[in-house]
């Protein structure tokens, strides 16, 4: 599988990740665990996950397969939304225990929609929670994932608080997020 570094974190990843947002039948746990272990067998190591995806059942799909993998030959991604740090916590420690990890290797703070949910995150203690739990071992790198005008993204990345960002950039809207892959890129030295 070819690898790419992720930013200055250190770390390599297949340039092909499995998501976790659509599984066929996710009322079938053993089958969608089955795919997720065969991705990894192909040499996929990074699995993407959050607590919404599949009626609230991806999380519980992945951590049945990654659980019985060996821990250092994946790298698991997953979210939360939420502004108020205790909550962001609580939906941390559940995510831990659906997918069977003792850390989190990148913990998205998920669906950024503006500066002023930024700031709100901000404000009501979502980004201090995220960055406890890092400093407690629980999330490994910080990332964010948005659908803000690229010069707003651009500001957020500006403070240092993320390691990556996850947005949409194609050749319908690249030029409206320019500014924030700009800013990545810079950031990522």
């Amino acid at each position: 599988m070819l690898t790419k570094p992720y930013g200055t974190t250190g770390v390599r990843l297949g340039a092909i990740g499995f998501g976790g947002m659509r599984f066929s039948n996710p009322t079938d746990t053993a089958a969608s665990a089955d795919l997720v272990r065969y991705a990894h067998s192909q040499g996929i190591d990074y699995f993407d996950t959050a607590p919404a995806y599949c009626d609230d059942r991806s999380e519980g799909i992945v951590g049945a397969a990654l659980g019985s993998l060996p821990r250092g030959s994946f790298f698991v991604s997953t979210k939360s939304a939420q502004r108020d740090g205790a909550r962001l916590r609580a939906e941390l420690e559940r995510s831990l225990e659906r997918l069977r990890v003792d850390r989190i290797d990148f913990f998205h703070v998920w669906c950024l929609m503006s500066l002023e949910d930024w700031q709100a995150r901000l404000a009501k203690g979502a980004i201090d929670a995220a960055r406890r739990a890092q400093q407690d071992g629980l999330v490994r790198h910080l990332v964010c994932s948005s659908h803000m005008p690229g010069d707003e993204i651009a500001t957020v990345l500006a403070t240092d608080t993320f390691v990556g960002v996850t947005l949409g950039y194609n050749a319908i809207n690249f030029p409206y997020r320019a500014a924030a892959v700009r800013t990545a890129e810079r950031s990522a030295g």
